[in-house]
């Protein structure tokens, strides 16, 4: 079985590697997310083109965040590309970014049809606890889709091509992507959770420097995903010698 903790630590191990160009890509990318989401805040309380606003904030959210993820894992990726760390990071946003944005909008779809059931139980039967229950359902879900952002940008996938590969690739390997989501989730929640708790006026400097820290702790997600599409994918293929290992190859060290 492949460790859950060996990868944590490859995985913190390239964060650390790449912290600067990260913080780059961060204030790249995410800087307008922050404001897009600052707009669909600040308009929930006003008239007129409300739904508009929050309708268009939302798809630039989820663009941003392709372009995030396609920005990292370019990075991440550039040491078998061969190119330097500009050339990989614009390539890779250029041509997966689209790729990543409709795989986000699918997920988002396979979470409305997931919460259907949950929606008619809640109206007709309205059990407690139904809105905890289809989180934890959607959850485990997710667990299987994993590997998608790595499979669209190493593999050169579709969108849905991805996502059913990602379910394939994670047979077998369930509870060990379950283990690496709960403990980087644990982490990443006890650094979070305090940004969460000060309470900062949304219009200040302040506020949008604990926004991107946020952002740049987030990354680890994507970091990660790297870290388990490797770790799975060289368990899954059959022992050729001794050859350098993809994780090896990848500038972290192996399980």
């Amino acid at each position: 079985m492949i460790s859950v903790f060996s990868t944590l630590r490859a995985s913190i191990f390239l964060w650390v590697q790449n912290f600067w160009y990260l913080v780059v890509i961060t204030l790249v990318t995410q800087t307008s997310v922050i404001f897009f989401n600052r707009i669909s805040h600040e308009t929930r309380s006003s008239h007129g083109f409300t739904g508009v606003f929050n309708l268009v904030a939302c798809f630039a959210i989820v663009f941003f965040g392709a372009m995030n993820v396609a920005a990292i894992l370019g990075l991440l990726t550039r040491t078998s590309s061969g190119k330097s760390v500009g050339q990989a990071v614009w390539i890779c946003m250029r041509t997966y970014t689209w790729t990543l944005f409709r795989l986000t909008l699918l997920l988002g779809l396979i979470a409305c049809l997931v919460a259907i059931p949950f929606i008619f139980i809640n109206t007709t039967i309205k059990p407690s606890n139904t809105s905890r229950v289809f989180f934890i359902a959607f959850f485990l879900l997710l667990l299987k889709y994993a590997l998608a952002d790595p499979l669209v940008v190493v593999e050169n996938m579709g969108a849905r091509q991805a996502l059913k590969r990602s379910w394939e690739m994670t047979k077998g390997h369930f509870v060990y992507v379950l283990g690496c989501y709960l403990f980087l989730w644990g982490g990443t929640w006890l650094i979070d959770w305090p940004l969460g708790k000060l309470d900062v006026d949304r219009l200040t400097g302040v506020d949008f420097i604990f926004q991107l820290i946020r952002s740049l702790i987030d990354t680890l997600w994507v970091v990660m995903s790297w870290c388990m599409y490797l770790r799975i994918k060289a368990a899954d293929q059959p022992p050729v010698g001794h050859s350098e290992s993809a994780s090896e190859a990848e500038g972290f060290p192996a399980s």
